[in-house]
């Protein structure tokens, strides 16, 4: 209920479809921590994949405009963990 793995998301529009279901489908209930990277069997995590990119300091930036921009109220800032 409050954590949501994603294995990665997609380029473009459909990557911004898929963080902003998650998120918001979070943010609309008890809250939680959605975390991209990690593949998941029957809803439990079971690897670490990590994110691909060449700046890791621009994909944050990316992600925070797309939520940004697409919900409101305004979410806390992303966390880097």
């Amino acid at each position: 209920k409050t954590l949501e793995f994603k294995r990665e998301l997609p380029p473009g529009r459909a990557g911004d479809l898929k963080l902003l279901k998650g998120v918001t489908a979070l943010a609309n209930s008890s809250g939680g921590d959605f975390v991209i990277g990690v593949s998941t069997t029957a809803g439990v995590a079971d690897d670490v994949f990590g994110v691909e990119t060449a700046d890791a300091d621009q994909y944050k930036v990316r992600l925070d405009q797309v939520l940004g921009a697409n919900v409101e109220p305004r979410l806390p800032p992303l966390d880097e963990a």
